[in-house]
């Protein structure tokens, strides 16, 4: 039986698996874009902090004009994922954002601050300050992929909200969850490796423009790759093991197709960081692609998972509303091929030789 804390969930206008589907496909992509943002801000940070700020044509500074747009693209693209989760788990995700409210509100404020920090570490020419903005933009970031994975935890864990009741000021976060700090840390870990592959893709652009530098800078990039992608390996066996034991065995034989993902998973990071080692940036890409797919796939499963006694998706009600869902993946169509032009319109403006 259901406590009685836990609201009862509104009815969906289409299939279930169709907004899983969508949530998972537009998750992969958001998150593709802030790992970028976000790894990216953090290599430039330390590189400030070695001295080579002003070294020209470094791995990462192909990467430094293009974060502030990067994170625009990524706030537009998250729209989507966060309203996909809201329709299936909304009366979860409410729930878990109340009990939470004051640090859960403090993200858009912070999310603000952090996009100017963005625009001042690219613009001004002042080396201290251009520090200060890049180290409070950090600041922001991690605090905003903190709350974040606070808020998806707390709202697998209804038996937690009962706090509230003695406390409501909306200051309870989920930090005695085991899971907390290894799922934090690989969001973390794929942003310092996704930054390095993506600085080696812009690098690709620029063999004819900068042919002097553009190998060694590929080659750089690939190598943050495989690094941050050995820690983000050994990260994830944190997490499983951190996992309910109940859970951790369902993706160790005690369900088929988690279990299969979870070796897919494993055995294709594993060939990301080979071909990375060998310096093969285009298969790298390849089994980056393969491997958002897989655990975006794993993160949802792992969410059903964890509501299997108290929640499942497929038990919510359908009322078709044939219309609505029609005109909703027609905006969606256009908003995507709106940001992909956008995308090229401003690879299209940027100098000659400068562009990637």
């Amino acid at each position: 039986m259901q406590p009685s804390y836990i609201p009862q969930p509104d009815t969906i206008p289409a299939p279930w698996w169709l907004f899983e589907v969508l949530g998972v496909l537009t998750f992969a992509l958001h998150i593709l874009l802030i790992n970028i943002v976000v790894g990216g801000l953090l290599l430039l940070f330390v590189q400030r902090l070695t001295g080579k700020a002003n070294v020209p044509d470094t791995a990462m500074s192909a990467l430094k004009n293009k974060l502030p747009t990067l994170l625009a693209l990524a706030i537009t693209i998250g729209i989507a994922p966060l309203l996909f989760v809201q329709v299936t788990y909304g009366h979860l995700f409410y729930a878990s954002s109340i009990v939470m409210a004051s640090w859960w509100m403090l993200i858009i404020p912070v999310l603000i601050v952090s996009y100017y920090m963005l625009y001042i570490h690219t613009n001004t020419k002042n080396g201290g300050l251009a520090t200060l903005a890049a180290l409070l933009g950090l600041a922001g970031f991690f605090y905003i992929g903190l709350m974040w994975t606070n808020n998806m935890t707390l709202m697998l864990e209804p038996q937690k909200w009962t706090a509230y009741f003695a406390q409501r000021d909306g200051w309870l976060l989920n930090m005695s969850d085991p899971t907390i700090w290894p799922r934090y840390l690989h969001f973390v870990f794929a942003s310092i490796a996704i930054a390095g592959l993506a600085a080696s893709v812009v690098w690709s652009f620029r063999k004819k423009t900068h042919p002097d530098v553009a190998a060694k800078n590929i080659a750089v990039g690939l190598s943050i790759f495989a690094y941050a992608t050995i820690a983000q390996i050994l990260d994830g066996f944190w997490w499983l093991m951190a996992l309910p034991r109940e859970t951790m065995l369902l993706f160790m034989g005690g369900n088929m197709a988690m279990t299969v993902l979870l070796m897919a998973g494993i055995l294709l990071a594993i060939g990301a960081l080979v071909v990375a080692l060998l310096k093969k940036l285009a298969v790298t890409v390849a089994h980056l692609i393969a491997v958002m797919a897989v655990m975006s796939t794993m993160r949802a499963l792992l969410r059903s998972a964890y509501l299997r006694d108290i929640f499942s998706q497929s038990s919510l009600q359908l009322k078709p509303q044939l219309d609505v869902l029609i005109l909703f993946l027609l905006v969606l169509v256009l908003g995507l091929a709106s940001v992909w032009w956008m995308i090229k319109a401003v690879r299209r403006s940027e100098p000659k030789g400068v562009a990637a």
